[in-house]
């Protein structure tokens, strides 16, 4: 008898925390393409709730500087390091990586 669920992969999850709906579509689609299961975010208290409720969560792909609404908003709410500093703080019990990404330099921001 052969049990197709034994032979079934867990896909990986992960959120991804992005202002920019370009940038936010394109990591995404490249992410979706790699079998990855993606859950975007353009607000860092959603993406954080995410991470904080879904233990099937893996990583967090989070943008530093998050404005809301992009690209004229203000950065208020949670930013990507605010987010990153959480999942420290409040999901210990498990593993999670944290890549961070940024154009800041490019603008000239930092």
């Amino acid at each position: 008898m052969n049990n197709d669920s034994n032979n079934e992969q867990k896909r990986y999850e992960i959120v991804l925390l992005e202002d920019d709906p370009e940038t936010q579509n394109l990591i995404k689609s490249k992410l979706e393409a790699r079998d990855i299961i993606v859950h975007a975010f353009a607000k860092g208290d959603e993406a954080l709730k995410k991470i904080v409720d879904d233990s099937n969560i893996g990583a967090l792909v989070t943008d530093i500087e998050i404005k809301y609404p992009f690209p004229d908003g203000t950065r208020n709410g949670l930013q990507g390091y605010d987010v990153a500093n959480c999942i420290l703080r409040n999901v210990s019990n498990r593993l999670l990586s944290t890549i961070v990404l940024t154009a800041l330099g490019a603008e000239g921001a930092l």
